[in-house]
């Protein structure tokens, strides 16, 4: 995962740079004067431009087809969140029909003030002018948010009976983090469903066939979703290797074991054969995972662009998920603070960037980090996992270290499945472990957000703290304000969330030393 491959086009004017190792790597663009001031050089597809809607547009539900894009010459328009907008549709319209009555909880969790419509729009002429003038022509209408290049995807990754788990440091990650520890608590739920956006997912190897479930996962390589019929493919193994360090099963005595032994797997293949794909393929599966409630998704890619402006639908995509997602920091040894690392870099509440550490308990040569923009580290450096076509093999960046917080939030829902995105990045972060050097100075405490490394033991021992709201005066079914996000919140949807000294908000995940204000009934 961590060569390089260089691709040199527009006679030397676009490089894409290939690096397999640890994310998946986007390569942006837009119109001609943006790509010659962007370093590095990146590249998009080039018969097609992504539009996202404004929010009232987007609520305004309409069928659009060719005819409502004149500007431009169109030969498909195809609606790549058709099911977020139709659960948010049908919110709407059972808040208006039955105003009194309790929201069921799969359309509570829906956020309606956050929803744009993302379109695919597929042009009669390609090239990078045909791009550049669909851009300019359609970026000043009023019911248009943005216009965007489709990025350019491609790969950058209770002690059990399986024979490698701990076997020489094999899988040295899950002692580090103290697994076995945690294991102790849960060791997960065939319940809890996790998607892999990846390169896809082999079901057929002994660690994950029982494991992957075939009838919910997806190919979107082609553009659209096709639906798998008796297995999941991964002709390029990336995809499998991270489905093996999130759910390899446990206690099978075989291999290795996964972090969550029990967890489903979906597979939602986003890069094809030739380890390439495109942006647009990424929304459709977050799409995808929203209609169907999945509540984690593992994103080991990435892109740079300099430019937010055209890097927006991505991060209206996942804001439109109402689940956790997980994503790598990227493998240039790069400051995410100052550089423009998409998707690590987006400011979301359900979003958590995680840079890879190694055997000492250091960051990676390689890992990117960014006191803002990182939130954790966790083990990413020559790592054993699952090897598409059996058996298993070694490999190391941050795709690597993502899965492994993919499949600790796997066993806190398996322990309590009401968490919101927002809680499980606060108990995953504020219980990462600080490691200390030999100078007594913090080894990540300026090189991301928690100040610390993934220590599943902590977090879900705190998950398993009892719960008790009439010992501070919180009473089931009652209303509370939350003094940060100023939402009223009944208690008995469980977004209240106990600490020591203090409540978790399950809306905005803030921490606070106060006592919700009751609102009474």
């Amino acid at each position: 995962m961590k060569s390089d491959k260089w691709l040199w086009t527009f006679s030397g004017l676009i490089t894409l740079i290939f690096i397999v190792g640890g994310a998946f790597l986007y390569h942006g663009a837009s119109a001609r004067e943006h790509v010659e001031n962007l370093s590095p050089v990146i590249g998009f597809a080039e018969d097609r431009v992504i539009v996202v809607l404004t929010h009232e547009a987007s609520l305004a539900f309409c069928d659009y087809g060719l005819a409502d894009f004149p500007e431009v010459s169109c030969c498909e328009v195809y609606n790549l969140t058709s099911l977020s907008g139709m659960l948010v549709k049908t919110k709407l319209d059972y808040q208006k029909d039955n105003p009194k009555s309790e929201m069921p909880l799969a359309l509570q969790r829906v956020d309606v003030d956050k929803y744009h419509a993302i379109l695919r729009l597929s042009l009669q002429e390609s090239g990078v002018e045909a791009v550049e003038e669909a851009i300019q022509a359609l970026q000043d209408r009023d019911d248009i948010l943005s216009v965007e290049p489709d990025y350019v995807v491609s790969q950058c990754l209770t002690a059990p009976n399986d024979p490698y788990c701990f076997y020489e440091d094999y899988q040295w990650g899950h002692d580090i983090i103290q697994l076995e520890y945690a294991w102790d608590i849960e060791t997960g739920s065939d319940d809890i469903t996790v998607a892999v956006l990846d390169t896809g997912i082999d079901s057929t190897h002994d660690d994950l066939v029982n494991r992957v479930d075939v009838s919910r996962s997806y190919d979107f390589t082609s553009g659209y979703p096709v639906a798998n019929t008796l297995i999941t493919e991964d002709p390029h193994g990336h995809g499998t290797f991270v489905a093996g360090i999130i759910g390899a099963e446990g206690n099978n005595a075989t291999d290795i074991c996964g972090v969550c032994w029990d967890v489903q797997l979906v597979s939602y293949r986003i890069i094809n054969e030739f380890g390439e794909g495109y942006s647009s393929n990424a929304v459709l599966a977050i799409d995808h995972a929203s209609f169907y409630e999945i509540p984690i998704l593992n994103m080991s890619f990435r892109w740079y662009d300099n430019n937010i402006r055209f890097t927006q639908h991505l991060d209206i995509a996942i804001g439109n998920y109402p689940g956790l997602a997980v994503c790598a920091a990227g493998n240039e040894n790069c400051d995410n603070d100052s550089c423009s690392v998409y998707p690590a870099n987006y400011d979301l509440p359900n979003l958590i960037t995680v840079g890879a550490s190694d055997y000492y308990d250091r960051k990676c040569s390689f890992s990117n980090y960014g006191q803002t923009r990182v939130d954790l580290f966790a083990p990413g450096d020559y790592c054993y996992s699952c090897q598409a076509g059996g058996g298993i093999r070694r490999d190391c960046g941050t795709s690597v270290a993502a899965p492994y917080v993919s499949g600790v939030a796997a066993l806190l829902l398996s322990i309590d499945p009401d968490l919101t995105p927002q809680m499980l990045k606060h108990i995953l972060m504020d219980n990462s472990e600080i490691i200390y050097d030999d100078l007594d100075n913090s080894v990540f405490g300026t090189l991301c957000v928690s100040g610390g490394r993934l220590n599943a033991y902590e977090a879900l021992a705190e998950c398993t703290d009892p719960f008790d709201y009439a010992s501070l005066g919180i009473f089931r079914g009652h209303k509370y304000y939350c003094i940060w996000c100023n939402e009223t919140i009944r208690t008995s949807e469980h977004n209240w969330l106990q600490r020591l000294g203090g409540w978790i908000c399950g809306t905005c995940g803030q921490w606070t030393t106060a006592i919700p204000t009751p609102l009474g009934e």
